[in-house]
């Protein structure tokens, strides 16, 4: 009969606290961290990038609530109520809550600073103790990325963390450099560092968490950390695009041998400097970015010529030369080159091609006008061929 007692008396002790504090709600975040894969080398020696995908997915619940006992004083509740679970407020209070006591009143209420705690003021309602009950909006919009973390953990110890990129599915990336990793005491390929994925605890009072593996992709120098990390990248985001929960249509995120436009955003979400540690993976970095194959387009003669010279260093410190000195050497060389190419061979042929040749290099080099070049090499050509058609009838 004791032991009857002491839990009946431990019962009504402990009831004053059950009622003040609310009903537990279902828990609103559908959170999923999947496993990771660990790189090293990425931008420099010895750093590390976790990437993983997540996925952050409204339930299938369509509202859910929490219930409160409040008691109101000329129509102001005596104390704000602390909320159980929260939404992402994106706009006006009421257009992601509804709070009813007997009636309707959220156009009497607001969320405080905090982000959790709602107070009604003039509500209208007699004074009295009332059942509150807060729903929450649900759907795709309810949700912030930055609602949950995902921790990169040795043992128990958090070493780094980060948000998902968005809400939805996606992608989440831990950098940390050389220092931070000879910082932290961290040893490549432990096992006993994982992932985990957890729901603010500042706004969920049951958070959601999940936890994950990692794979290490170890590597040896950048270039090979590149091929993988390439590699890798496009497999998870393929992953996505066939997670059927994620909504996303095959293709949009990688096609063919190149990650989309759509792929970069989401993989710049995760990691910044991704268009850094791989820019050859993207479609933008392409000659060609068409889904159906990537094709080089052809170029006149002069274009490539100009591209190739233009990639060189010569050339760049050639172009610091001043245009007109430039115009000057340019005519002067034509002169020479052209008065030995005669000297030489007394042919008339090739004293122009050596003539226009000059002109055509100084062109490429020192960036000078087309008027310039082109036309004193067409009237000195068209003096040639008079002066050949002379010779030729002349002579017959």
């Amino acid at each position: 009969m004791r032991s009857v007692y002491a839990i009946l008396a431990a019962l009504l002790l402990a009831l004053p606290v059950m009622q003040a504090r609310p009903a537990q709600a279902a828990a609103p975040l559908n959170f999923i961290l999947h496993n990771g894969e660990a790189f090293r080398h990425v931008l420099e020696l010895g750093d590390w990038l976790v990437l993983a995908r997540t996925s952050l997915i409204p339930t299938t619940q369509t509202a859910f609530a929490d219930t409160f006992s409040v008691t109101t004083t000329g129509g102001d509740f005596d104390d704000p109520v602390t909320l159980i679970n929260r939404v992402h407020v994106t706009d006006a209070f009421s257009t992601d809550v509804t709070v009813v006591a007997g009636a309707t009143i959220t156009a009497a209420c607001q969320l405080l600073q905090d982000g959790q705690t709602v107070n009604c003021t003039s509500t209208g309602l007699a004074d009295d103790t009332y059942s509150v009950t807060v729903t929450y909006r649900s759907g795709w919009s309810a949700y912030s990325a930055q609602d949950v973390f995902v921790r990169l953990l040795d043992g128990a110890t958090i070493a780094a963390e980060n948000t998902p990129g968005r809400v939805g599915c996606g992608l989440v990336g831990i950098y940390l450099t050389a220092a931070d990793v000879t910082a932290l005491g961290l040893t490549w390929a432990d096992g006993g560092i994982t992932l985990s994925g957890v729901a603010s605890p500042a706004l969920w009072a049951v958070p959601s968490s999940d936890t994950g593996t990692i794979t290490w992709q170890s590597t040896s120098t950048i270039a090979e950390t590149a091929t993988t990390l390439t590699t890798r990248l496009k497999t998870m985001l393929i992953q996505i695009e066939q997670d059927g929960a994620c909504g996303i249509t095959s293709g949009t995120l990688n096609q063919a041998d190149f990650i989309t436009n759509e792929g970069l955003i989401m993989s710049l979400e995760a990691f910044g400097s991704f268009r850094v540690a791989i820019p050859e993976a993207f479609a933008s970095s392409r000659i060609n970015p068409f889904p159906t194959a990537i094709t080089t387009p052809t170029a006149s003669l002069v274009t490539a010529v100009e591209t190739q010279v233009a990639a060189t260093t010569v050339y760049q410190d050639v172009q610091a030369i001043h245009p007109i000195f430039g115009l000057l050497l340019t005519l002067i060389g034509s002169v020479v080159l052209g008065g030995v190419a005669w000297s030489m061979t007394k042919s008339s042929y090739l004293a122009v091609m050596a003539w226009y040749a000059t002109l055509m290099t100084g062109w490429l080099l020192f960036a000078i006008p087309f008027a310039i070049v082109f036309l004193p090499a067409a009237g000195l050509a068209a003096l040639g061929f008079m002066w050949l058609s002379k010779r030729i009838f002349s002579t017959a």
